[in-house]
């Protein structure tokens, strides 16, 4: 599947650096014991991380859509459009009409990264509409409706706190597993 404006690399340039700073206690940390493993080990570990970060990302992108997350300040609805998802049976949360949306955003490996998106052929029963358009309208808003940004700001959070999920999966991964 070709990665598209919707759809998030998710790959480690750079990553490693914020999680490996000099003196950093998951480095030291004997619990962790990352320092003293071989660097076979280390990668493994860390296309590991990879495939849980885009998993989290998923899930958030995912949390934020049914849950309105008001951090995002979308611009509400208006009430033509909200009476009108009420009148015909539609989910009133704006990035939901159907379940459809939200149930497509997904993750797959694509050579050494991961995609978090909308898959390209995916399309709403009845019609030619392609779900990934539709997100895009969304996303980046068109001249009849105002953009209502969920993966650019999921991806800026994500980035500011890759630290915070590193430590979370080295915590998962201790106590038995990592957590999905």
């Amino acid at each position: 599947m070709p990665v598209n404006r919707m759809s998030l690399k998710v790959n480690l340039e750079g990553i490693e650096d914020s999680i490996w700073k000099p003196g950093s206690p998951l480095i030291n940390d004997p619990k962790y014991g990352l320092s003293k493993l071989p660097p076979i080990k280390k990668m493994a570990i860390i296309n590991k991380f990879t495939e849980y970060l885009a998993y989290k990302m998923r899930d958030l992108l995912i949390k934020r859509i049914k849950t309105q997350y008001s951090y995002l300040r979308w611009e509400p609805l208006t009430e033509g459009y909200k009476k009108y998802k009420e009148k015909v049976g539609l989910s009133p949360n704006i990035w939901e009409a159907t379940s459809l949306l939200v149930d497509s955003i997904t993750y797959y490996k694509h050579d050494n990264y991961y995609v978090i998106g909308i898959p390209p052929n995916i399309k709403y029963p009845n019609s030619n509409v392609h779900v990934l358009y539709v997100a895009k309208c969304m996303e980046f808003g068109t001249k009849y409706m105002p953009a209502r940004p969920l993966f650019g700001p999921t991806i800026r959070f994500m980035r500011r706190n890759v630290r915070k999920y590193w430590e979370l999966f080295l915590i998962d991964a201790m106590s038995g597993g990592v957590k999905r």
